[in-house]
């Protein structure tokens, strides 16, 4: 937050500036209240987050399925809510294979940013739920994080799967139900036309969004030409305005988009963020406590997909916020490959740490 300050120093040219800066403080703040929780607390808003995230999901699966004119959020508009585009809609679509397909996004507003906060969700919602519970809101999440079409949270999911199988300390009989649990949900997934087609399309030549993200990359140096100390400020009316953005076609990466916004010491400091965690994140999952080892594997897939292919955590305070939810549960979690797994009970608080 220092660093960032100085940034808006050297770039606010208006107030738009100081508010979006206020805006993201307010949500980068969120996290060190997490962290002076104790164990009770900390988990209590870790539960919380998994069950808004479903039912959040599930009002946004409904609102796919009924909503065909995209006005049922209009009401909310005065609060920024169902605010139609240059269209007139609030739908989201994607071309897949040649025909127009409707993306989740509901209440989330956007489906990218719709597909980090179900991605966190999913991650608390396994970790820290049980029972009943845990069955209902993560397969409420998981279908809802599908119906994105996000391939940022998709790939983060399959990654964190595929770390999870290898670092946590699993005995053999749980590793292969693990995996045919895997295997399930991946053919179900299969069996849905428009998802298959959309991952299989991805990357590929006549992917216009690779296409564009590649070109971004290529630009980006140029378009630091003369800002790469302070950046070009958080009230740049490109990260402000989905149409200025679309024209600008800045950078589809959190960490050099840090460093578009606010210079580069801002883009180290959250780069060394970023590597800090990881390495806690790492702890989490070589411990034998498996749902540390989920919210492990979920940060480090975080960390090497959703922020490498996009950017909203730089971008929408709400979803910075989401990022420090997910920080705070890694750094709450044991790290202590000995210790007892805990399960979420009313404890003293001279005994909460």
């Amino acid at each position: 937050m220092a660093v960032s300050s100085a940034s808006v120093v050297h770039t606010a040219t208006s107030a738009v500036h100081l508010t979006e800066f206020a805006k993201w403080t307010v949500a980068s703040g969120f996290l060190v209240v997490l962290l002076r929780l104790d164990d009770a607390d900390s988990r209590l808003v870790q539960r919380s987050f998994a069950v808004g995230a479903a039912v959040g999901g599930g009002v946004s699966l409904a609102l796919l399925a009924f909503d065909r004119a995209g006005t049922a959020l209009r009401f909310l508009a005065p609060i920024g809510y169902g605010i139609p585009d240059n269209t007139g809609s609030t739908l989201r679509v994607a071309e897949v294979a040649g025909t127009t397909v409707t993306r989740l996004a509901g209440t989330y507003v956007h489906p990218n940013y719709a597909g980090i906060f179900l991605l966190v969700g999913l991650a608390l919602a396994l970790a820290r739920t049980a029972g009943t519970l845990r069955t209902v809101t993560s397969l409420v999440i998981a279908v809802a994080l599908i119906a994105t079409l996000s391939r940022a949270a998709v790939g983060t999911v399959v990654v964190a799967g595929l770390l999870f199988l290898l670092f946590q300390k699993l005995n053999g009989r749980v590793r292969i139900g693990v995996i045919g649990a895997s295997l399930c949900a991946a053919l179900a997934v299969a069996r849905v036309p428009t998802v298959t087609a959309r991952l299989a399309g991805s990357f590929g030549a006549s992917d216009a969004g690779s296409s564009d993200r590649a070109r971004a990359l290529a630009d980006f140096v140029p378009s630091m030409e003369g800002r790469w100390w302070f950046g070009r400020g958080w009230g740049a009316k490109e990260l402000l305005d989905e149409i200025a953005g679309f024209q600008a076609n800045y950078v589809a990466n959190a960490p050099l988009l840090a460093v578009y916004r606010g210079g580069v010491l801002v883009g180290i400091v959250f780069t060394a963020l970023l590597v800090v965690g990881s390495v806690a994140a790492y702890r989490r999952l070589r411990t034998p406590l498996w749902t540390n080892g989920i919210i492990g594997a979920s940060f480090l897939a975080f960390v090497l997909v959703a922020m490498q292919l996009d950017f909203p955590v730089v971008t929408s305070p709400p979803v910075t916020m989401a990022f420090g939810v997910l920080l705070a549960a890694v750094v709450s979690a044991p790290a202590v490959a000995d210790e007892p797994e805990r399960h979420p009970q009313p404890v003293t608080t001279g005994g909460a740490s």
